[in-house]
Formats: C-alpha cells, structure tokens, sequence
C-alpha cells in the first residue's frame, strides 16, 4: 500500500513537471512571438524619429540663418 502511495505520488510529481515545462515552453514561445511582432513596430518608430529629427535640424539652421 505504501509502495502505491509512493509511486502516485512520484506520477503525480512528473505529471506536475511535465505540465510546467510545457508551460513555460508556451511562454517562451508566445513572449517570441510577442518580440518579433513588435520589432516591425519599432524600426518605423526609429525612422519616423530619424525623420523628425532630420526636419527640426533643418527648420533650427534655416531658423538660426534668418536670424543672422
């Protein structure tokens, strides 16, 4: 009986185990999918800021020109 108890008991363990490798093999996967999402998102948010840049350097040297 004991020897029964021990052996549910350690099934039970490596059910447990398996469920929370899948878990955070899961995770893992969706945190990626998450990651490359986003990375199309950030390059046009780097661009658009290049670009942003770019037109407020040019407005300050046209606006430093008149100035003088």
């Amino acid at each position: 009986m004991e020897q029964q108890s021990e052996t549910a008991v350690s099934d039970a363990a490596a059910r447990v185990g398996d469920t929370l490798g899948e878990f955070a093999a899961k995770s893992e996967r969706m945190a990626q999918d998450n990651i490359d999402q986003a990375k199309p998102v950030l390059r046009d948010l780097r661009e658009t800021a290049g670009v942003a840049i770019d037109k407020a350097t040019d407005l300050a040297h046209k606006a430093s020109n008149a100035g003088a």
